[in-house]
């Protein structure tokens, strides 16, 4: 669809001028590079990954608010927020560490079901923007209808996106109602492309990922 031609067509090794950071010092993705590089270091997450999904949640906006009170670089919501010991006063610093927890417990747990760690990924980015009941009924709705539950694209991400339509939204199988679903199928093909074009602009070889 227009999605896919818009993001999947693009060129992807764009020049670093091009780009939405080009008019940050240093050369440098964002002022927070060095940070990210330490809280990622060890840990399954490349520093460009997480680079791109703050720049999806916030533009690495440290006091951006949204309107349903999603706060920070991660754009967490109070009550999730709460539980990894972050507040809206709380430094980048913090708030990097709360997320890439975040991010890393729900892979965890996306991989228990869903073997393929690129597959994987895209569920944790889903359940990052969306929530996991959602997905939870957009899979639901996949067994029901002949997809593949275990696979995001042309498959989970459809149910999520017709769980903007009654007919799937108030299906005696789904719970928890209406989802925004473009929304969250933008929003992973985003994340997945800007992290292709920050490995494109800012290669390193010491880092090597399964997606």
């Amino acid at each position: 669809g227009e999605v896919r031609r818009k993001y999947f067509k693009r060129k992807s090794n764009v020049h670093k001028g091009s780009l939405d950071y080009s008019s940050l010092v240093d050369n440098n993705i964002s002022e927070y590079d060095s940070i990210i590089k330490i809280y990622t270091d060890s840990t399954i997450w490349d520093w460009r990954l997480i680079s791109a999904i703050i720049y999806q949640e916030s533009k690495f906006e440290t006091w951006k608010v949204s309107w349903a009170g999603a706060f920070g670089l991660f754009q967490f919501m109070p009550g999730t927020a709460v539980g990894y010991g972050i507040s809206k006063n709380s430094s980048a610093e913090s708030q990097i560490s709360a997320g890439i927890r975040k991010l890393t417990k729900n892979y965890e747990q996306w991989l228990e079901e869903v073997p393929d760690s690129t597959e994987a990924l895209k569920f944790t980015l889903a359940n990052f923007n969306a929530g996991r009941a959602h997905l939870d009924d957009a899979r639901v709705l996949c067994d029901k209808y002949g997809f593949d539950k275990d696979v995001w694209d042309d498959n989970v991400n459809k149910m999520m996106m017709n769980l903007r339509e009654p007919k799937y939204y108030k299906d005696e199988d789904v719970k928890y109602g209406y989802c925004r679903g473009t929304e969250t199928y933008e929003y992973v093909i985003e994340v997945m492309q800007r992290y292709r074009e920050y490995c494109s602009a800012f290669p390193d070889s010491t880092n090597s990922y399964p997606y």
